[in-house]
């Protein structure tokens, strides 16, 4: 479908760059706009049956990134976006951003990660709200949630669920996103930590497969880190699920 009046973007106007695409800061129907040129070439097959627009259309929640408009070109929206919510707030509204994904449009992520979480700033009147991005590795879930497991196309590296990190045949479920949904959470409310860090960088993945955690940069009575030390276990079936999540953090 082609949207003659998004205007072609310059390459100063980049916002960001991801795995299959550049997002622009672009203009449509008179609001600023995030505009994605998606790299058609480098989309794998079952990618391209499902593709990204299509399950962002399914979505339509506060806590979770709008398509209003998609050309030829791989187009959609961008959000303008200054006061943060609380932590609980924030928090309560990535939670139910993915709670929306998985059982409204039944849908597993697959690439939760902080640069994913995108921020609309306040505007005098509106609240500071939170919202889960970029669907390029999303994938329809089965009945039981869960979707086949392929070794390439399953999100950011330091976000990704250790069954996602294996060579074995186990089905990836919704667990997987609420994994990586945790590790968002601390690093959200440490501004920069991560739960599976010992201070080398280089062994996150391997602490992340181990289940070796380390929460000490939240305070033991810290409201959020008996829920993130739950989202994060090493096995799938210990997890909450995304409800649960979203119930802990109403309560």
């Amino acid at each position: 479908m082609q949207y003659p009046h998004l205007k072609k973007p310059a390459a100063s106007q980049i916002l960001g760059k991801g795995g299959f695409g550049i997002v622009y800061e672009g203009e449509h129907n008179n609001a600023k706009v995030a505009i994605k040129r998606m790299e058609l070439l480098r989309i794998e097959d079952d990618v391209r049956n499902s593709t990204e627009e299509e399950r962002m259309m399914r979505c339509d929640h506060s806590n979770v990134l709008k398509v209003f408009a998609v050309d030829q070109d791989g187009d959609f929206k961008k959000y303008t976006v200054s006061t943060m919510p609380s932590e609980l707030g924030a928090l309560h509204q990535m939670a139910c951003g993915l709670q929306h994904i998985h059982t409204v449009a039944g849908l597993v992520h697959r690439d939760i990660s902080v640069q994913n979480v995108l921020i609309q700033i306040s505007r005098e009147g509106f609240p500071t709200v939170l919202k889960i991005s970029d669907f390029g590795f999303c994938k329809p879930a089965t009945e039981r949630g869960s979707f086949s497991i392929s070794k390439r196309g399953t999100g950011t590296i330091y976000f990704i669920a250790p069954e996602l990190l294996t060579d074995d045949k186990k089905r990836g479920t919704n667990a997987c996103d609420v994994f990586s949904l945790g590790c968002v959470f601390y690093r959200f409310l440490t501004m920069g930590g991560h739960p599976f860090s010992t201070g080398d960088n280089l062994a996150i993945t391997s602490n992340i497969r181990a289940g070796k955690h380390n929460l000490n940069g939240l305070n033991e009575d810290h409201f959020a880190r008996e829920i993130i030390k739950e989202m994060i276990q090493l096995e799938p079936s210990n997890r909450p699920n995304i409800t649960a999540v979203v119930d802990r953090l109403s309560a």
